[in-house]
C-alpha cells in the first residue's frame, strides 16, 4: 500500500519537473535559434518489496520509480525571410561559431549578427562570430556585406571573410550558455570540432525557435491530467490506509 503512495509520489515529482520544462521552452520560444529541451523517463531500481500469500513478506521484487532524464532537441526551426543583410540562418546540420574572451567557442543557430565599433562581426550578446581562419572583421563605411553561394563574404569585390558552418562529434556534450552551447567543462577534449561543408548559409534569412507552442499547450494538458490521476491514486491509497487503521485497532 504504501510502495504505491511512493510510486505515485515519484511520478507527481517527475511530471513537475516535465511541467518545469514545457513552460520554460514556452516563455523562451521567440527567441531565433533556440532549441527546446526535452524530457524522457527512465525506470530506475529503488530498492525491493516483500510479499507473500500468507501474510508474510516471503518474496522479493524489485522496486521501479520514474526518473526524468533531460535533454536537448536539435530539430532545424523554421527559417523566415527578413530582408536584413547581417542575419543569417544555416539550412542544414551545424552551428555558427563564436569566441568567448577567453578564446572557448560558443556554437548558436541564432544568426542575427551586428558589427562593432571596432569593426568585428558579432552575436547579438557581443561575441566574434569566428569563421575560417577567426573573428570576421568588416571594413568600416565600405559598404554592406554580401555572401555568395560558397558562404564567403564580401564588401563590394573584396572578401572579408568565410562563415563557417562548424559543428561538434558528440551534442550531447553541449550545454546551454548565454548566447548558444558549450561543450561542458567535463567533456573538453574528448569531442571533436569539425567544419560543415554540406550545409548552405542564406543570407537576408533568420532560423526561429523549433519550439511549438500547440505541441507544448498539448504537453501541459496531459502533464495535468496525469498529475489529477496520480493524485486520486494518492487520496485511495491514503483512504485504504485510514480503513485498516480503524479495523485493525484494538477496540475497548
Amino acid at each position: 500500500m504504501f510502495q504505491g503512495i511512493y510510486n505515485s509520489a515519484a511520478s507527481a515529482d517527475a511530471l513537475q519537473k516535465w511541467s518545469d520544462v514545457v513552460a520554460r521552452n514556452i516563455g523562451t520560444g521567440p527567441i531565433p535559434g533556440f532549441k527546446k529541451d526535452v524530457v524522457s523517463f527512465d525506470a530506475v531500481a529503488m530498492g525491493t518489496i516483500g510479499f507473500g500469500d500468507d501474510g508474510k513478506s516471503t518474496q522479493q521484487m524489485a522496486a521501479y520509480l520514474p526518473v526524468p532524464k533531460g535533454g536537448i532537441s536539435f530539430i532545424e526551426g523554421t527559417i523566415e525571410y527578413n530582408r536584413e543583410p547581417r542575419c543569417f540562418a544555416i539550412q542544414g546540420e551545424g552551428f555558427f561559431k563564436l569566441q568567448r574572451p577567453d578564446g572557448s567557442a560558443v556554437f548558436t543557430r541564432d544568426g542575427q549578427f551586428h558589427v562593432s565599433s571596432t569593426g568585428q562581426l558579432i552575436s547579438k550578446s557581443g561575441l566574434p562570430v569566428v569563421g575560417e581562419t577567426g573573428p570576421i572583421q568588416v571594413l568600416i563605411d565600405q559598404g554592406e556585406i554580401s555572401l555568395n553561394p560558397e558562404g564567403r563574404l564580401f564588401q563590394g569585390d573584396q572578401e572579408i571573410g568565410v562563415l563557417t558552418v562548424y559543428d561538434v562529434s558528440d551534442r550531447s556534450a553541449l550545454r546551454r550558455t548565454s548566447g548558444g552551447f558549450v561543450v561542458a567543462p567535463e567533456r573538453e577534449g574528448t569531442v571533436d570540432e569539425t567544419m560543415v561543408e554540406a550545409s548552405e548559409v542564406k543570407q537576408g534569412f533568420l532560423e526561429m525557435s523549433n519550439v511549438s507552442a500547440i505541441h507544448e499547450m498539448i504537453d501541459l494538458v496531459t502533464i495535468t491530467n496525469a498529475l489529477q490521476a496520480n493524485q486520486k491514486v494518492i487520496q485511495t491509497y491514503d483512504g485504504l490506509s485510514d480503513r485498516a487503521v480503524q479495523s485493525l485497532a484494538p477496540t475497548s
